[in-house]
């Protein structure tokens, strides 16, 4: 007897089959699932040769464009260059940018005309094609100037500035040489007022538009700023600094004293214990005749009167 089919509300749910039964490979419903999670992936990766990806025909074609791209560059080059070189010209031509306003800031031994003769500036000049770099460089060539600037202000001014050194001492009483702060060696100039000398110094390794030795340079501008700093100068005047021995100087001053100092100790300590002492030796109305700073409180001995 035929069986007739169970209605679907009578009949049994499906067998739901999970992961855990595809990787075990349960037999479900009569049949082995296959194992899809576990089967193991290949790729592969073909690597193409640069002779198969461009053709004889293809490098030929990126050549002519390389070939092609140098040839532009060059036609760019060449039109800028003839475009600079008529401009040059039609500056030179055109009146409107020559130099006919000049202003020159110099407020030392150089004068205006000194200033543009060096720096090679007339009026009458191209200031389109006036080469300023050229100019500065050969200003600051000259030892006494410390540095130049140049501005250049359309349609016909050009205002030159220039900074002088200062000198603070001499170099010997045979030469005519002077040095500034920085140790730079210059040569003297009528008109400088009157600052110490300097011996004791090797002048066979000096000469102008040089520095001083760094140690001698160094101790030279220590000494004379704190000088100033310190208020000395308004109680002594320096007339010649010894630097025959290269430990113990010597400052001789306009009223015949002689100072020992030391290049041992702090040079602020020494000075500072020459000021005490001066001021106390003036209230009393003593004259220092020599005067030892380098050991604390310092030895002095006076003029007999």
């Amino acid at each position: 007897m035929k069986k007739r089919p169970m209605d679907r509300e009578r009949r049994p749910p499906a067998k739901r089959v999970g992961l855990w039964d595809f990787a075990r490979g349960r037999k479900t419903q009569g049949r082995k699932r296959k194992n899809r999670f576990l089967e193991p992936r290949h790729e592969v990766v073909v690597a193409v040769s640069w002779s198969e990806r461009f053709t004889q025909q293809g490098i030929q074609k990126g050549i002519g464009i390389m070939l092609g791209g140098f040839v532009t560059i060059a036609v760019l080059i060449g039109g800028f260059s003839i475009s600079s070189a008529g401009s040059a010209w039609w500056a030179e031509q055109d009146g409107e940018f020559q130099l006919t306003e000049l202003e020159v800031e110099a407020h030392g031994h150089l004068t205006p005309e000194d200033v543009l003769s060096v720096a090679g500036i007339e009026r009458g000049q191209s200031l389109l094609t006036l080469d300023l770099e050229s100019a500065r460089q050969r200003l600051e060539a000259i030892p006494s100037v410390s540095f130049a600037r140049l501005v250049r202000t359309l349609p016909n001014k050009l205002t030159v500035s220039v900074e002088e050194r200062v000198p603070i001492v001499r170099l010997g009483f045979d030469t005519n040489w002077v040095a500034d702060r920085d140790g730079m060696v210059m040569e003297d100039w009528a008109g400088l007022p009157a600052i110490p000398y300097v011996e004791g110094l090797d002048m066979q390794t000096i000469a102008p538009g040089e520095l001083l030795p760094l140690e001698e340079g160094r101790f030279l501008r220590n000494l004379m700023d704190l000088f100033g700093a310190m208020g000395l100068n308004e109680m002594v005047e320096i007339d010649v600094i010894d630097m025959s021995d290269s430990v113990y100087p010597m400052v001789f001053t306009k009223d015949c004293s002689a100072v020992t100092l030391s290049r041992e100790i702090s040079l602020k300590i020494q000075l500072a214990r020459w000021a005490s002492i001066v001021a106390h030796t003036r209230s009393i109305g003593e004259i220092i005749d020599k005067l030892d700073v380098t050991t604390e409180p310092g030895a002095v001995s006076f003029f007999r009167k």
